[in-house]
């Protein structure tokens, strides 16, 4: 449960390949102290192409980007009083 106003994010990756082909970037989205943060926005950009894809994290804060192409990803998470937060992701 979120209280207050919150001055960043904190954004949980978990990185994997499947079979060289295809990749999934998936992970928590979790506040300063602990707490999931359900109903985020998430976006990734892949640097290459400038593809772009969004999820929503589920109520327990997961989110999930299946059947990506490999390579490097800027990753977005915005979240209502929550500052947005970047990070780069291989993959």
């Amino acid at each position: 449960m979120l209280t207050g106003l919150r001055s960043s994010v904190l954004f949980l990756t978990v990185v994997g390949s499947v079979f060289g082909q295809s990749a999934e970037l998936s992970g928590l989205v979790k506040d300063p102290s602990g707490g999931v943060v359900a109903n985020a926005r998430v976006e990734v950009r892949n640097e290459e192409t400038g593809a772009r894809r969004q999820e929503s994290t589920n109520q327990d804060g997961f989110y999930s980007f299946p059947s990506l192409n490999p390579g490097t990803y800027e990753a977005t998470v915005q979240a209502d009083k929550f500052r947005t937060l970047t990070r780069d992701a291989i993959v």
